[in-house]
């Protein structure tokens, strides 16, 4: 019934079965036919309104009193041509969902005015979707992101009222994200089913006007059930749903429980199938935007149940701005828009073009689509507001003009976008990727056999104690491909790079290295993290990040295996070219007690740790060599300090990120402002940051007490004529030795 198809064949078939030509009426030739009817039978209509003055089910009498005056099959009071008539429309509306929209749903404006519904810029687009979807035989199914006030609730009960009413066996089920709103959606749906005329309507049986009510048709064995999003049984439980409508999906307290776990499992897709979970954007991490950009990327390839649309602002035409607005905040003269505002429009422009529908939907006239001066100045004026404010990541949420700029952190970055943008795009892409076997790894911290590639050549790996005592392992060759191609692909459930060694820069002579260490309890959150970093040799140099593992399953007990090993792949040329013999290692010992890890190290002969200082002390008392402490101890004070200065060697291009989850980190790393005014960095919610702290306890640790001013003097700016030392690729036959 949306697809212009499908239409012509239902009412080829209404027509076969009445055996007479369907005749489309305008609203006012519906209305006149309402009056004339009432006019005609006064008497009866003044009798069944007087019979349900005072009951319970008001508008169930009445209509009950009507069919029984005016249609009962023994003494039928209407005539054949008003009988026609009634048959007519009822075929329409059952074959032709447009139909019904506009000539017998009733909305409820913001002005609180009842008008008939009209289709909005946005609401076409939806509405476009789900008619080729239909057009294919598919389940329609959608995820909705959106920016607010565009009428996609309003479009969607209307549906779900003439699929539930006029469908035979439809469960319907419509929530919100709590108790409230879903009661706002309850009151759209029993308006629009009061203003429908007596004889249009199919009677009801029960209903109930609450967050927890229905509608419910027993005749047809069909009904609409309201549930909202903060309720702890999941959504549609115990039923079988032909219909939904979920909104402000965004918002619900566990949408994977209540969705993925509820709703899903009592959907069987088909092409009776009519579902829509939509929503505004609140930030680019958690349940609704992984399943978003998981649908937007999945569905071209049959891989997502779910096809994602997103609709901006700009398709609120008539609202955003509306004529209140216009005339309070009109176009200045002479208005030239501000750098942002241009970039917006640009993105706009450019998002229409790429995306057929909208652009099919917004153009005008065969023209090329371009934002409307009132429309950008809108939003231009109220960007600024925001801005002054400190809430203009909210507006972009609220107001999105890409899917992008929808899915945004509410807080600001840690690093800044374009020092994230930068790094990514000067990460090393070409590397090796490693399972690392061998002493006091478990198997099943093995790497999986069809992931190794058995052709290439293993690495071998030995480290010798003070004792003499060997210890080996082996790094195995695995078969990897990136499985995203921007930064934005990366989820927080990928887990594929999980128990893998991505090395970016081989073991050079000449050159000192650190490792950061940060374990966790791996229960498969969380987890543990190693960071090796590439020292530079002078201050014009760039401190690299040469190597990265992580595990969720790896606790700190186990962590030291894969920390030893690592470090004596990378001390292989140290003790001949350089002045130290092993990696400097800062094991963060206060979070997830590292101190296992640190201890087993120097038990298996490891001897160069970080030593932890007061940085506050007078310089004869910031010796290392006097400290008591081993390892990296976050607190209060030392926390800020590390995390400050690791953003500080990133923005001044002292220390280059290469892993791609680090960068993704990065990226949702977040400033987060606390009642005292001191800001802390933290990781979105839903996001990790092991891979962070790792690097920056390799680039800071060993850094501590370096003069910033000498590197400010002499930043590296990538390139020079320096080369680099001849790559020596050689089998690793022999790891540090110690001599008691």
């Amino acid at each position: 019934m949306y697809a212009p198809s499908i239409v012509a064949l239902n009412i080829a078939d209404s027509e076969a079965v009445l055996g007479f030509r369907l005749e489309y009426h305008s609203p006012s030739d519906i209305q006149t036919f309402n009056e004339t009817l009432q006019r005609k039978y006064e008497t009866e209509y003044v009798a069944a309104a007087r019979a349900a003055q005072g009951v319970k089910e008001p508008q169930q009498v009445l209509q009950t009193a009507l069919l029984r005056a005016l249609c009962n099959p023994e003494s039928p009071r209407m005539n054949l041509e008003e009988f026609r008539f009634i048959e007519n429309e009822r075929a329409l509306v059952m074959s032709d969902a447009a139909y019904f929209l506009t000539r017998y749903y009733w909305i409820l404006t913001d002005e609180g005015i009842n008008m008939l519904f009209r289709f909005r810029s946005g609401q076409k687009v939806l509405f476009k979707v789900m008619s080729e979807m239909q057009a294919r035989g598919l389940s329609i199914e959608i995820l909705l992101a959106k920016a607010r006030q565009l009428g996609m609730t309003t479009l969607m009960a209307g549906l779900l009222l003439l699929k539930t009413m006029f469908s035979r066996g439809v469960s319907s089920v419509m929530a919100s994200a709590d108790s409230d709103k879903t009661r706002e959606m309850v009151q759209k749906i029993f308006n629009a089913y009061d203003k429908l005329p007596w004889w249009l309507r199919t009677p009801y049986t029960k209903r109930a006007e609450s967050d927890k009510g229905y509608l419910r048709f027993g005749s047809i064995d069909s009904g609409v059930f309201f549930q909202h999003g903060e309720q702890t049984n999941p959504i549609a439980m115990g039923t079988t749903v032909v219909a939904y409508h979920l909104s402000e999906v965004s918002s619900y307290s566990d949408a994977e429980e209540l969705i993925d776990v509820g709703l899903f499992k009592a959907v069987h897709p088909s092409p009776r199938v009519l579902g829509v979970l939509e929503s505004t954007c609140k930030g680019k991490i958690g349940w609704w935007a992984e399943s978003y950009w998981d649908a937007k990327m999945g569905w071209a390839n049959g891989e997502s149940r779910l096809m994602a649309l997103f609709i901006p602002f700009y398709c609120g035409e008539g609202m955003y701005p509306n004529e209140t607005e216009n005339r309070s905040h009109p176009i200045p003269e002479g208005w030239n828009p501000e750098p942002e505002t241009r970039r917006m429009m640009a993105e706009s422009e450019l998002y229409v073009q790429s995306n057929p529908l909208l652009e099919q939907s917004l153009s005008k006239d065969g023209r090329k689509w371009v934002m409307r001066p009132e429309a950008a100045y809108y939003w231009e004026w109220n960007f600024k507001s925001a801005k002054r404010k400190g809430t203009e990541k909210l507006w972009y949420q609220e107001m999105p003009h890409t899917d992008l700029a929808a899915f945004q952190g509410s807080y600001d970055n840690v690093f800044g976008k374009e020092c994230v943008a930068q790094v990514w795009s000067n990460r090393e892409t070409r590397y090796h990727v490693y399972g690392i076997i061998g002493e006091s790894i478990q198997p099943r911290h093995e790497p999986d056999p069809n992931e190794v590639d058995y052709d290439a050549p293993r690495v071998p790996v030995r480290w010798v104690d003070r004792r003499g005592t060997e210890y080996r392992w082996e790094f195995l060759p695995l078969f990897w491909k990136e499985p995203f191609d921007r930064l934005n692909d990366i989820r927080s459930d990928a887990k594929r790079h999980m128990g893998k060694l991505f090395v970016y820069d081989e073991a050079e002579p000449g050159y000192d290295y650190s490792e950061g260490v940060d374990t966790s309890n791996g229960m498969g959150k969380d987890g543990s993290a190693i960071a090796m970093a590439r020292r530079a040799r002078d201050q014009s140099e760039q401190d690299f990040q040469a190597a990265e593992w992580r595990d969720s399953n790896v606790n700190h007990v186990e962590a030291w295996a894969w920390a030893l090993a690592i470090s004596a792949y990378y001390s292989r040329f140290m003790e001949q070219t350089t002045r130290y013999r092993e990696p400097y290692a800062a094991i963060e010992q206060v979070a997830c007690v590292g101190d296992t890890c640190q201890d087993q190290m120097a038990l298996h002969g490891y001897s160069r740790f970080h030593r932890m200082i007061r940085y506050d002390s007078m310089p004869k008392d910031m010796r290392k060599s006097k400290s008591r402490k081993r390892g990296w101890f976050t607190g209060v004070w030392s926390r800020p300090m590390l995390t400050g200065a690791f953003v500080m060697h990133v923005q001044n291009d002292w220390y280059r990120v290469n892993s791609p989850y680090t960068i993704w980190e990065m990226d949702n790393w977040e400033v987060h402002y606390t009642g005292s005014g001191k800001d802390k960095f933290e990781h979105a919610e839903e996001t990790t940051d092991d891979g962070v702290f790792a690097n920056a306890l390799a680039a800071f640790c060993a850094n501590d007490r370096k003069s910033h001013s000498d590197r400010m003097h002499s930043k590296w700016h990538g390139g020079g004529d320096r080369g680099k030392p001849r790559l020596d690729i050689a089998p690793i036959g022999t790891g540090t030795k110690f001599h008691a």
